[in-house]
C-alpha cells in the first residue's frame, strides 16, 4: 500500500509518498508556472520510478493546494501518468472543523488540514 500526498503552495509542490514498510519519503518541486501535465506527470513517474514503485500500487491520491489554477494540470498528470485521480481536500474530502476565521475565504485548504491535525493528536 502507497498513499501520494500533495501540499501545491504559491512557490513549491510539496509530495510526500507513504509506505507502510518503508515509512515517508517526501519531495519538493516548484509550483509549475506555464508548464504543461505532461511535464509534471513525467516528474511523478520518475520519482515513482526511483521508489522502486509502480503506479498501481498507489491506494489514493490526496492533495491541498492554495494555488487552484495548478489543479487541473496535477489531475491531468495523475491520471495520464499514473492512472489514479487525485482527492482534493476539502472540495472532494471535506474537513471536519469549524472554520471561525473572520474572512473564512482567506485560510488555506493547507492550515484547515494542519488545524484539524493538531487537534486531533
Amino acid at each position: 500500500m502507497a498513499l501520494l500526498f500533495f501540499d501545491i503552495g504559491n512557490t513549491n509542490i510539496k509530495i510526500g509518498l507513504y509506505r507502510r514498510e518503508a515509512g515517508l519519503s517526501s519531495y519538493v518541486l516548484p509550483t509549475p508556472r506555464g508548464s504543461t501535465s505532461d511535464q509534471l506527470g513525467l516528474d511523478l513517474a520518475a520519482m515513482l520510478s526511483r521508489e522502486g514503485l509502480d503506479p498501481d500500487s498507489l491506494e489514493a491520491i490526496l492533495a491541498v493546494s492554495v494555488v487552484p489554477p495548478v489543479n487541473p494540470m496535477l489531475r491531468q498528470a495523475c491520471n495520464r501518468f499514473l492512472g489514479k485521480t487525485p482527492r482534493f481536500i476539502p472540495e472532494d474530502i471535506p474537513v471536519p472543523l469549524e472554520n471561525r476565521y473572520e474572512r473564512p475565504e482567506q485560510v488555506g485548504a493547507d492550515r484547515l488540514v494542519a488545524a484539524y491535525a493538531a487537534r486531533r493528536s
